[in-house]
This record gives C-alpha cells, structure tokens and sequence, in this order.
C-alpha cells in the first residue's frame, strides 16, 4: 500500500475520545485551536486520511459532529484506554483497527502502511505497535486485530473485580504480538513526536512553538 491511499478494505481507525481533560487548564483539550483546527476535529480528520471507516469512543463533540464518523461508547467502562479498545474492536468491520487519541495531533501515513504491510506477512499476530529504546510500549498509532475482542473481554472480565488499573501494555502481555524496536520506527515516521499526545496547556504551548504542523 502507497502512503498515500486509503485501506478501508482492512482498516478501521478508532479514535479514544473518552477523557475527562482533568489536566487541561482551560477545559475540554479538544478545542484547542492548531493552526485555526480543533484538536479533536484534527484528530479525526487525521483518521480520515487513512481510512473511509472511523470510530470515535466517546461522546458526539462539535468540533468533529459535521464528519462521516461514528461515535460509539465504552460497552465495559471503567478501565480507560482498554474500554476504548474494547469498544472499537466490538464495532469494527474490517480486519486490523488503527488506535488513536483524540489529543494526537499528528499522523503518518507511512507508518500506518508499515503496520499493515506486517499484518499482511504476519496475521495471526495480534498487534503491531512501536517499542521506545527504554522498551516502553506505545499503545496508540498501534495496529490491533479484529480477533482480540474476545481475549479483551476475558481480561476484562477477569479484572472486573480487582484493581481497574490495567493497561493496553498489560493485555498484550497475554496475547502474541509485535513489538516494534524504536530504530525501526524512526527510520519509517522520522520523529517520535508521531505519538505525542497534547493533555495540559504546556504541552499545546510547546507543541505549537517547537513542531511543524
């Protein structure tokens, strides 16, 4: 797949829009203006650049609410990010979900086709996401398959009555995946600032004055 085209064939993207924005000063971080666009409706427009078939988790919001998108809600609340993994890959059609926030302000095309490129050679793997050099996981700008819906509600079922505080990093450590070593994905997406996400007035600020955009 050339950078450029679009996967609707095999690729929803699903963008998390569920958060309170309990850190950011003036209120919902989603209308953060960058380069006169909100930052939830560049989010979205960002998905839209992949693929015809996208998903927000979380509530209708004006700044994306005129868009061919679908918004759908946590089915399992209560457990973040996992929730809203949870709820995209329920409402999924095709065979890989594409995972963004609705506070990431950038996208690479080349990365995504890297990603769908391993998911050809390697299917029955169940995700292919980025490793940082200190093995950090970077669960979003990930690739996950439509076939871990039923080992995500396992896991949520199993921790339904224990700590919530689990993360996307946590389930993958029950299921086969890819871990991408972070010289690979900078030789593809050029600058780790692809995962950067915007949660406080400083991060706008300094995203802002210090990235092209």
């Amino acid at each position: 797949m050339q950078a450029s085209e679009k996967s609707s064939e095999m690729l929803t993207v699903a963008v998390l829009a569920g958060g309170s924005s309990s850190r950011c000063e003036t209120g919902d971080k989603r209308d953060l203006l960058i380069n006169g666009t909100a930052l939830g409706r560049r989010a979205v427009l960002n998905a839209l650049s992949l693929t015809d078939s996208v998903l927000v988790i979380g509530s209708p919001h004006p700044s994306y609410q005129d868009l061919p998108i679908q918004c759908v809600l946590d089915e399992i609340p209560g457990f973040g990010p996992l929730s809203g993994l949870h709820a995209a890959l329920s409402r999924t059609q095709t065979a890989w979900c594409y995972l963004l926030a609705c506070d990431m302000p950038l996208i690479s095309p080349a990365w995504c086709a890297c990603l769908l490129e391993k998911a050809r050679a390697a299917p029955e793997r169940g995700a292919f996401i980025a490793r940082t050099s200190d093995n950090y996981l970077e669960p979003f700008h990930g690739l996950y398959s439509s076939r871990l819906k039923k080992p995500l509600e396992k896991f949520l079922q199993k921790h339904q009555t224990g700590s919530k505080r689990q993360s996307i990093a946590n389930f993958l450590a029950t299921v086969d995946f890819c871990a991408i070593d972070a010289e690979e994905v900078l030789a593809i997406a050029s600058d780790w600032q692809l995962f950067a996400s915007i949660n406080c007035q400083r991060e706008y600020f300094d995203f802002i004055k210090n990235y092209r955009y």
